[in-house]
């Protein structure tokens, strides 16, 4: 199995946002982009 790297910071805006939230959001992004496109980047999650 090949190793997937990300290089990004991720925070959430409010702590009324779940866990399970977050993570379907960053399944989202892990599915969806290459992680050379999240080098030196800050994303707020839920998306």
């Amino acid at each position: 199995m090949m190793a997937v790297h990300f290089y990004m910071d991720v925070h959430s805006r409010s702590s009324k946002v779940s866990i399970g939230a977050c993570v379907r959001d960053l399944e989202l992004i892990a599915k969806a982009s290459e992680p050379s496109g999240w080098i030196n980047k800050v994303e707020y999650l839920p998306l």
